[in-house]
């Protein structure tokens, strides 16, 4: 699986986390996950009001689409992105392929074509998106 280890320790005065061309991921496999997280200590952060109700959405629906997670959230499928982005920058979520990961490292205004013309793989070329499951609490949990 991929996913962003988060920080060991959050950055005081952080903006909105968002996925970067240069944000580190990490390939393990699933097995080994629990001792990654472990490794990696997360504290749960704070996150957006959008991202939250995405963050909600994969909770109580378990892995979902985007359009999915379109419907249940009540946003805009660019709110969800950009939520997603989020997410995936924090440590809290993942995909099934690289596609939507790709998809959100290129601005929207450049999704729809690439050098050259190239067409860029849409955020919904992703699967599903799923939370990472670790130990922690999660944010908004009590």
């Amino acid at each position: 699986m991929w996913l962003r280890l988060p920080a060991s320790a959050p950055r005081a005065g952080r903006c909105v986390a968002t996925p970067l061309r240069v944000t580190p991921i990490t390939l393990l496999p699933r097995a080994n996950l629990a001792h990654w997280l472990t490794a990696a200590a997360a504290q749960a952060p704070a996150f957006s009001r959008a991202a939250q109700a995405v963050f909600d959405c994969l909770r109580e629906l378990g892995a979902s689409f985007l359009d999915d997670l379109v419907m249940a959230s009540g946003l805009l499928r660019t709110q969800v992105e950009a939520a997603l982005g989020e997410l995936v920058a924090a440590g809290w979520v993942t995909a099934d392929s690289f596609a939507g990961l790709r998809a959100l490292l290129a601005p929207a205004a450049r999704r729809r074509r690439g050098r050259r013309g190239a067409v860029r793989p849409p955020v919904a070329a992703a699967g599903r998106w799923a939370l990472v499951r670790r130990a922690s609490p999660a944010p908004g949990s009590p």
